[in-house]
């Protein structure tokens, strides 16, 4: 979620790197996200325990953004997103 013009997408992990590092995002998520080029931005990172999927892949773009829907929904939405950065961003379409 884009912090600053609230934007929520969904993506999934898919970084088998060591476990103290968070891999990269892709130039598609930059773009769905609307960052600007070297742009300063706040980004939260919402990581739902417990959804990995198995068999792992595919997984198309549909399924990422039903399921993503879904699970914010259940994390309590931009609403729990603002009562814990202390933020009130409202929700803006990818």
């Amino acid at each position: 979620m884009n912090l600053q013009n609230g934007v929520v997408v969904h993506s999934i992990v898919a970084d088998s790197g060591p476990r103290h590092k968070f891999g990269e995002g892709s130039l598609a998520l930059r773009n769905s996200l609307k960052l600007q080029h070297r742009q300063g931005v706040d980004l939260v990172w919402i990581v739902y325990p417990g959804t990995r999927k198995s068999p792992a892949w595919p997984v198309s773009a549909k399924t990422i953004e039903e399921e993503g829907a879904r699970l914010f929904s259940q994390f309590g939405g931009l609403d729990a997103v603002n009562r814990a950065f202390g933020t009130n961003v409202r929700a803006q379409n990818a």
